[in-house]
């Protein structure tokens, strides 16, 4: 998600290592973050192996067609698991909903997707597709249903403020996908920081 090698796995250790941190803490709706940031940092690896299979004129489809969406998938799944994890009970309709969703637009996507380019502004436009706004808004849905119900106000707000405002501020642009990676970064740091605070 980020516009080299260098920034992806930069950005990538980053984010995974703070997502470890706090599942290694030990509590309970730390881990549930933690599990949630772990699985989104993993998209910057995948991101820095299409940097290095396009610099040496490989082709990405296969990486493109089934990493990106498995792992865009498995951040919708994580998330929701980690508020059964914490509060011990499911949402059956949101689940249904969920399935439904990952059948249809992992079976788009597979469908529709051919090389990932590199777009005018230098990011990486996922298999080459143009996202429809209807997945860009069940997406981001999905994601934010379970952190509605995240139990620390203060990290609520955080990670809802950093996933509604990176929606936002991407949504126009061709390489929406990959367009998240430093608002990501910046949003662990301060996930971070805020978990050091409230622990001292």
């Amino acid at each position: 998600m980020c516009g080299s090698t260098i920034d992806s796995v930069t950005a990538g250790t980053i984010i995974c290592g703070v997502g470890a941190f706090f599942i290694l803490s030990g509590k309970a709706e730390y881990i549930w973050l933690g599990s949630a940031v772990f699985i989104i940092g993993t998209m910057q690896f995948i991101d820095a192996l299409i940097w290095i299979l396009k610099a040496q004129n490989i082709s990405t489809k296969f990486v493109s067609k089934y990493g990106v969406i498995l792992i865009l998938m498995l951040e919708l799944i994580i998330a929701y698991l980690g508020y059964v994890f914490y509060y011990k009970k499911r949402i059956e309709l949101y689940e249904i909903a969920l399935l439904l969703f990952i059948i249809v637009s992992g079976n788009e996507w597979i469908s529709l997707c051919k090389d990932t380019i590199v777009t005018n502004d230098g990011y990486l436009k996922w298999c080459n597709i143009n996202i429809p706004s209807s997945f860009k808004v069940l997406f981001i849905t999905f994601l934010l249903i379970p952190m509605l119900f995240f139990p620390i106000l203060e990290h609520r707000l955080l990670a809802l403020g950093m996933i509604v405002g990176t929606w936002l501020y991407n949504y126009n642009h061709e390489a929406f996908g990959s367009r998240w990676c430093y608002g990501t970064v910046l949003y662990a740091i301060m996930a971070l920081g805020l978990f050091l605070y409230k622990s001292s």
